[in-house]
């Protein structure tokens, strides 16, 4: 399968499982603790099945397992960051902002790699930036109370960190077999996450486990869903270039968006988002900016 079309599937699977993650801050599990620590023990659990699978090849260096690792790492401080940013803000808000690492990655790759950048495709990068402040504005234009959203600051952290794991994770891949990355990459991120491990937070999990509903949203939307999403992402990257399949992997809002627009309608309301047009409008055009940015700026 191309790289085209991993990197699709990547985001219309991490699209739906984005929608799962704000239910279960929001509405499935009833602490952030809680919610984190289950991220942890279903990373870790696909971590030790890819081990099981998939040993690794003798005579290995230490050095690519432990870039893995890294990666992990620093995937799993990104998503506490979002997770943060999911307890109070719209997913179809939150996502947008947080996808603009592709353009992070750019910027990493001029500084590092002394790759260059025309002036299209800065302006690119500001119409990114643009279109990420926008979706993060609340308020009134006409009274002029516009504010950014307190989550707008975690979010580009987030983006940041995710975009130096993504450059990190390249160099894994370019040396160990998928499994093999896939395996060290989900310890990495297990390990921050399961710092949340307390006897509170245990019990919480056993507690929504037991619940039917919450149960179906926890082990097959979410531990599954992101299971799959990781595996397709890591084969996306590791059969194009990264800067390319992160820009492809950009019109994930899009799916958030028709996700979260299609779960909000009367006719479901498993979301309760805005659907007014002046707001889909606006998150629209923002995610708009956003994805054509990222392109210009990746594919320029």
């Amino acid at each position: 399968m191309s790289w085209l079309v991993l990197s699709l599937l990547s985001a219309a699977v991490f699209g739906a499982v984005n929608i799962a993650d704000k239910q279960l801050v929001s509405r499935y599990m009833p602490s952030f603790g809680s919610v984190v620590l289950w991220l942890g023990i279903y990373s870790l659990g696909f971590a030790l099945l890819a081990f099981f699978l998939a040993p690794l090849p003798p005579g290995t260096s230490a050095a690519a397992p432990l870039v893995a690792v890294a990666s992990g790492l620093m995937w799993g401080a990104s998503l506490l960051l979002v997770f943060r940013a999911l307890r109070v803000g719209e997913v179809s808000r939150v996502v947008p902002v947080f996808h603009t690492f592709p353009i992070f990655v750019a910027i990493l790759a001029v500084v590092f790699l002394g790759e260059r950048l025309g002036w299209l495709q800065w302006l690119a990068v500001m119409a990114t930036v643009a279109g990420a402040v926008l979706i993060s504005l609340r308020g009134s234009l006409r009274g002029w109370r516009l504010t950014l959203d307190s989550s707008f600051a975690y979010l580009m952290l987030a983006a940041f960190i995710t975009a130096v794991a993504q450059v990190v994770g390249k160099y894994a891949l370019d040396r160990l077999p998928l499994w093999n990355v896939f395996a060290f990459r989900n310890m990495g991120l297990a390990v921050p996450l399961l710092l949340y491990m307390r006897p509170s937070t245990l019990r919480e999990v056993a507690g929504s486990l037991k619940r039917w509903d919450s149960a179906l949203v926890m082990v097959v939307w979410e531990g599954m869903g992101a299971g799959l999403g990781v595996w397709i992402t890591l084969a996306a990257i590791q059969a194009g270039p990264v800067s390319l399949v992160t820009a492809v992997m950009g019109v994930r809002p899009f799916f958030v968006f028709l996700y979260s627009s299609l779960l909000s309608a009367p006719w479901w309301r498993f979301l309760d988002e805005p659907l007014q047009r002046s707001t889909l409008a606006v998150k629209l055009a923002s995610i708009l900016l956003i994805v054509v940015g990222i392109a210009t700026v990746s594919l320029g």
